[in-house]
């Protein structure tokens, strides 16, 4: 008998999750080359058909992704805009960060040009994090798979810095970094947030007007994991005090899955109440 073990936490959390974000990339890239490949070969005549393929198609058919593609990552339901989704985050941030002019558009790219872009992603941004590099520049959540994850991993970074237990920080925003500095060892800043139902200039937060568009994006903000209390017991307030209200931030403008909370200002009770009836909400772009 295997004498079973817990696997130890990673003496780097987020060389970790840029790891397993890479391997996950590699498996959805095979997987849609693989049902893609096999289903040509199918209507070419080159390969009898198979019960993957016949579940592969069926599903194509009927406007929806492939079971197994879905089982690997949870993303948009119609295949186009899946594969288009899988291809857009295999190389944006080497792109966002200046990888150059020879990097491959994800939304043009075919399969082994996705695997070439991946390559170069994951080169940039590991050498960004072995040089302490890539929390300084902004972070845009929506080229990450997992982009709650990425704050999780965020968080556990956090709290070694700080030698607190990771459940004892809660999440805080602001539009000032500066409010954090010497507060927290390890922030970051995001970008590609979008806000439906408000919209928000870095300082005093609206209600969305009739003649506005139906969404606003939102100036980069920096999270930092704080000690959720102080040493008297005390609750660690918001940068805005008392004016903070709380919206939820959603993968997708479908509102399926939420992934965290945004803080604003808002400054009299009658704001927060009028955010809520509108139902203000945030989205990561893409």
């Amino acid at each position: 008998m295997h004498a079973q073990t817990t696997p130890a936490e990673p003496s780097d959390p987020i060389a970790a999750f840029l790891t397993l974000e890479t391997r996950l990339a590699g498996s959805l890239v095979a997987a849609l080359a693989a049902t893609l490949t096999a289903l040509r070969a199918v209507l070419s005549g080159s390969q009898p058909l198979t019960s993957q393929a016949l579940r592969d198609g069926a599903d194509l058919l009927a406007g929806g992704v492939p079971a197994q593609w879905d089982a690997l990552w949870e993303g948009p339901d119609a295949p186009l805009e899946y594969v288009a989704a899988v291809f857009c985050r295999c190389a944006p941030q080497a792109q966002a960060r200046g990888a150059g002019a020879d990097t491959v558009p994800a939304r043009a790219a075919a399969p082994h040009d996705a695997r070439a872009c991946r390559a170069k992603a994951v080169v940039a941004m590991h050498a960004e994090h072995a040089g302490g590099r890539f929390l300084r520049a902004p972070v845009a959540l929506h080229h990450f798979f997992s982009p709650g994850t990425f704050l999780s991993t965020v968080r556990q970074a956090a709290a070694r810095q700080l030698g607190a237990p990771t459940d004892s920080l809660a999440l805080f925003n602001s539009w000032e970094p500066a409010d954090f500095a010497g507060r927290c060892p390890v922030t970051v800043t995001v970008t590609g947030l979008v806000m439906e139902g408000a919209k928000f200039d870095g300082r005093s937060v609206e209600l969305m007007a009739a003649s506005d568009a139906a969404t606003a994006l939102l100036r980069p903000v920096t999270f930092a994991w704080l000690p959720a209390h102080d040493p008297s017991g005390a609750r660690t307030a918001s940068v805005f005090g008392d004016a903070a209200v709380e919206v939820p931030v959603y993968a997708s403008v479908m509102r399926q899955r939420a992934l965290f909370n945004l803080q604003l200002p808002a400054q009299t009770d009658a704001m927060r109440e009028q955010l809520v009836l509108a139902g203000a909400a945030a989205f990561l772009v893409g």
